[in-house]
């Protein structure tokens, strides 16, 4: 297998979608994505906010697995987007295959703020779209407040396990490391980087404007929201503090391992305890887990 595909691996809001624009528009790669084979370059704000639901998403989102690896086998020089468990979902064997996996962070902080503002976006363009869900929902203030996890949760359980495989699996010399804030604020500076490994971004001014300051406005409005600013346990800032540098620094050190060892059991404890309210509380299952336990059950 020499697919010689770039991953492009992050949880939401971190910028993956900018980074397989970039990729896409300034190296002889192929986007891969589902449904639309449009771009985002050039499209006004309501072409783009059309094409969002299948320039996001694609057929590998969530890793590569049974269901999809006859695909995948024909994917050659392909930027791929990879969400959430997707990377540690995806077995050793497909490994070699990836030329680099471009890991995006950005600061905790920040990525809450915008969090909040996609909450609801997903919430009235997609979920309220189904009239058998809408009918649930008495009000959708409250609704969003149950949906939406306490700040940073997935951030914090997402990049704490991509750690553990990093350190399990051992393909550190695949990885690259792009931050957010510095690819918006010195897209140079990321590009030297990308070049040290037969990669570029460019062609990146005219899309790094385009993408970065429609967010600007909501961004600064969420930072009002007081709600951020609670730690679900105590010492959860500190360990995302900690979690973040880890990433920034490019180095894993033994205290990072101890807690995140420490924390991802409180972390599934809470992703857990969300959607089982949510199902209890409107008969609504956000998760392949609670799915499979209820089935299991013979309660679906």
């Amino acid at each position: 297998m020499n697919n010689q595909n770039i991953i492009v691996y992050g949880t939401r809001r971190t910028g993956t979608s900018l980074m397989m624009e970039l990729l896409s528009k300034s190296n002889n790669l192929t986007l891969n994505k589902t449904n639309n084979e449009k771009s985002i370059y050039n499209l006004n704000k309501e072409g783009f906010k059309n094409l969002q639901p299948f320039y996001n998403e694609g057929l590998f989102v969530k890793g590569i697995t049974e269901k999809n690896a006859n695909e995948y086998v024909k994917t050659e020089n392909n930027i791929i987007k990879f969400l959430g468990p997707a990377l540690f979902n995806t077995h050793d064997n497909y490994l070699p295959s990836f030329k680099k996996i471009i890991v995006m962070i950005r600061h905790w902080k920040n990525h809450a703020y915008s969090m909040f503002e996609l909450n609801n976006i997903i919430i009235k363009e997609n979920i309220l779209e189904y009239e058998n869900i809408s009918k649930r929902i008495k009000s959708l203030d409250e609704f969003v407040r149950d949906y939406t996890y306490e700040p940073c949760i997935e951030y914090a359980y997402y990049y704490s396990n991509i750690i553990l495989d990093l350190v399990k699996r051992k393909y550190y010399s695949k990885v690259i490391i792009v931050d957010f804030e510095q690819l918006k604020s010195n897209p140079e500076s990321i590009n030297n980087i990308l070049k040290k490994h037969d990669l570029n971004i460019s062609k990146y001014k005219d899309i790094i404007d385009y993408k970065t300051s429609k967010h600007s406005d909501s961004a600064i409005k969420n930072k009002n929201n007081k709600r951020v600013f609670i730690e679900f346990l105590p010492g959860f800032f500190e360990f995302l503090d900690k979690l973040y540098n880890c990433y920034k620094n490019g180095k894993i050190t033994k205290e990072i391992l101890d807690l995140i060892n420490i924390w991802i059991p409180r972390l599934e404890l809470n992703i857990k305890k969300r959607d089982i309210m949510i199902y209890n509380k409107y008969k609504i299952i956000l998760s392949s887990w609670l799915e499979t336990d209820l089935k299991k059950l013979k309660l679906i």
